[in-house]
């Protein structure tokens, strides 16, 4: 994650997959015409979605979908109800139909489905609390379905005490 490189670049290589290091529109298969936008500094991002609202569809019933590495400001996380800050705001939204966040680490549908936060499979701090699953989604426009992940499952425990693994579950890490 140094400027200019990223553990990703090398993917870039292979054929067939599409590395973006600046937001674009891309036209996927079976899905239309998707705006992504990759992890930038808060304010990049927030300037990349209210620059969008000029974009212009081939079709008149076509979908506005984005698909972006960040969150929205206020966005609540884990048991303690910390708000995250953020320039990226509800109403910079506004011209897209539906938007696949990551970033969160716990999923969620908000704002009556138009903001998916897709979430991650693991926890990676103490806020990351819950059950795990991630979203199923058939087409970019569809509802999306909840998987349920039943591995890697991980237990918070402080030193000394190591935890052991419960015999009756797998996929204790």
């Amino acid at each position: 994650e140094a400027r200019g490189y990223h553990a990703l670049g090398p993917l870039a290589l292979v054929e067939g997959i599409k590395v973006g290091d600046q937001p674009e529109w891309l036209e996927l298969e079976d899905f239309g015409w998707v705006f992504f936008c990759p992890y930038m500094e808060g304010d990049q991002v927030a300037e990349a979605f209210r620059a969008q609202d000029g974009h212009v569809f081939s079709g008149a019933n076509e979908k506005r979908i984005a698909i972006a590495h960040y969150a929205l400001d206020g966005k609540t996380m884990g048991p303690i109800e910390h708000a995250v800050p953020s320039p990226l705001r509800l109403s910079d939204l506004e011209w897209f139909d539906r938007v696949y966040f990551g970033h969160v680490h716990a999923s969620s549908i908000e704002h009556d489905g138009r903001v998916i936060y897709v979430g991650a499979p693991m926890h990676f701090d103490f806020g990351d609390v819950g059950p795990r699953y991630c979203w199923y989604v058939p087409a970019l426009t569809a509802a999306p379905l909840a998987l349920s992940l039943k591995a890697p499952r991980f237990v918070t425990t402080t030193y000394p005490r190591v935890p052991v693994a419960p015999l009756e579950e797998s996929g204790f890490l």
